[in-house]
């Protein structure tokens, strides 16, 4: 599943050799072969808190490898859809049309503006600044009046 060993075991078996001997005459006829003499077990089993711990890692790294080609087919979708477009209105132009009203009067010269309290101090707070208004579209010859 994780490839974190979840369950470990250390078995162990001592034997005795056993050989015939002439020496004791009941050991003449014995068989030669190993003779069990004791058994050791250890083990040690991942569970409960750190179980958990180490699936939700595990789970975790599993859902950043979905979504990360999950987020390279959105992106190379969002791609094709936005060359779609563009390939498909290259040659249309989009005029955005005027919001201003025709019936709004003409602006006031600059002259004619009450403009003499423009000071540091009203540019610092101490009196609301008024907007000087000029026209929206300018043919690029308004200096030469002045």
């Amino acid at each position: 599943m994780t490839g974190t060993p979840l369950f470990a075991a250390k078995r162990m078996q001592f034997n005795l050799d056993l050989k015939p001997t002439n020496k004791i005459p009941l050991f003449s006829h014995l068989p030669t072969a190993l003779f069990p003499m004791f058994w050791l077990a250890e083990s040690v089993d991942l569970d409960g808190y750190l179980l958990k711990k180490v699936q939700t890692v595990f789970l975790m790294l599993h859902a950043v490898d979905i979504i990360q080609y999950l987020m390279i087919v959105i992106g190379c979708g969002c791609v094709t859809i936005s060359m779609y477009f563009r390939l498909k209105n290259r040659k249309s132009v989009t005029i955005t049309p005027s919001t201003g009203s025709k019936k709004s009067a003409p602006p006031k010269p600059i002259d004619e503006m009450d403009v003499s309290y423009l000071s540091i101090a009203g540019i610092l707070g101490d009196r609301p600044q008024k907007k000087a208004v000029a026209s929206e579209v300018m043919s690029g010859h308004e200096f030469d009046k002045y």
